[in-house]
């Protein structure tokens, strides 16, 4: 069996409809509109920060950029692979 490292996706935006394993993720992101792949596992759901992974990838969801280096800190290590 082969191991790989998923790509990790960072966007500033938000997920349209709650996430739901076996479906797909809707991320707008100012006027851009990112439609995923099937999710396959949520690692982490707060008001500021949504990770998920789909099959390929990892994402890393921010509602806005942190102001505070300290946060800023913990939403990288949350998207970590």
């Amino acid at each position: 069996m082969m191991y790989y490292e998923k790509k990790t996706v960072l966007v500033s935006g938000s997920v349209l409809f709650p996430l739901e394993i076996g479906g797909s993720a809707i991320i707008v992101n100012g006027t851009e509109v990112i439609r995923t792949s099937a999710v396959a596992a949520i690692q982490h759901v707060s008001r500021d920060l949504i990770v998920f992974e789909t099959r390929n990838s990892k994402y890393c969801v921010a509602s806005t950029p942190s102001p505070a280096p300290e946060a800023r800190t913990i939403n990288i290590a949350l998207c970590a692979a």
